[in-house]
């Protein structure tokens, strides 16, 4: 497992996180309104899923596994291995559809959708941050 790689994607989830914090006392109809808000809010999902998936397959060779050609099971297989307890394993798998649906525009973007689920997504993924920091060598 390259180490150095997985601080900086583990970096870049908190910076995203950082950026998406002040958003969450916005409502609904202030956060649809300005597109400023709802434009980072995509680009700072869609980074903190990537980063993670690129986390959890270096994870995932690094031990000895092959990764999984669906974003979504590389969270469950990184539960398979321990790091991540069943719970988180399967909401951050879900955030899988939700980048999908961002960066390949299957439908429009449901911008209410996305506003409501940036607390749940931030706790989750501040989680995952906390989880994977642990696992790294000092």
């Amino acid at each position: 497992m390259n180490s150095t790689l997985v601080a900086q994607r583990l970096k870049q989830i908190a910076v995203c996180i950082e950026e998406l914090t002040p958003l969450l006392p916005l409502s609904a109809g202030e956060f649809r309104t300005l597109p400023a808000h709802f434009r980072l809010a995509e680009r700072d999902i869609q980074l903190v899923v990537d980063s993670a998936i690129d986390i959890n397959n270096h994870l995932i060779l690094g031990a000895g596994q092959a990764p999984p050609d669906r974003y979504y099971e590389t969270f469950l297989m990184v539960e398979g291995l321990k790091i991540l307890p069943h719970s988180l394993a399967l909401r951050l798998a879900r955030s899988t559809g939700l980048r999908n649906r961002i960066v390949h525009e299957y439908e429009r973007v449901d911008l209410h959708l996305v506003h409501r689920s940036l607390p749940a997504f931030l706790r989750d993924y501040s989680e995952y941050v906390r989880i994977v920091r642990k696992r790294l060598p000092r």
